[in-house]
């Protein structure tokens, strides 16, 4: 049986390929063969300021959580403010504390276990949320900030 190579493209599978390739050349028309490939863009280690908060929280024996976070910030910059902030609304009443850290900004992640004394109240076992962040500033009035909120277990 005589087959027409012109009809046999016409097949489904051939329309999608011809389709496919003829996207690919299209694709291809802005650029030339001398054209060097663009270079990758890569950020520095440390060219943002950032906060972790641990998933784990310590309940002390007074009533205070020990909370553990890293952070770290860009080399020329310095710390404006870094507060943490540890909630907990178990049924009979909500439980607040606040703790601030400081670090030196080089790039480098820095671990920190702060401990949060309850303004009223003691924290219990159970689920809390901590809210970490960071501000930080350079010479020429530039600021940068870094968050993280996350909801811990807090165990003994």
């Amino acid at each position: 049986m005589y087959s027409d190579p012109f009809t046999s493209l016409f097949r489904p599978a051939h329309i999608i390929t011809l389709a496919l390739a003829g996207l690919w050349l299209a694709g291809c028309g802005d650029s030339t063969p001398s054209d060097p490939p663009a270079a990758p863009q890569f950020t520095m280690t440390g060219s943002t300021t950032q906060v972790e908060v641990r998933k784990v929280a310590r309940l002390q024996g007074d009533g205070a959580v020990r909370v553990h976070l890293r952070a770290r910030c860009p080399a020329g910059y310095h710390v404006v403010e870094g507060p943490v902030t540890v909630a907990q609304t178990p049924e009979s009443q909500a439980t607040f504390a606040e703790a601030f850290f400081t670090t030196t900004c080089d790039g480098t992640w820095r671990r920190f276990s702060l401990r949060a004394e309850p303004i009223e109240g003691r924290f219990t076992t159970g689920r809390a949320r901590v809210s970490a962040s960071l501000m930080t500033e350079n010479a020429a009035g530039d600021f940068q900030q870094g968050s993280d909120s996350e909801i811990v277990r807090v165990i003994r």
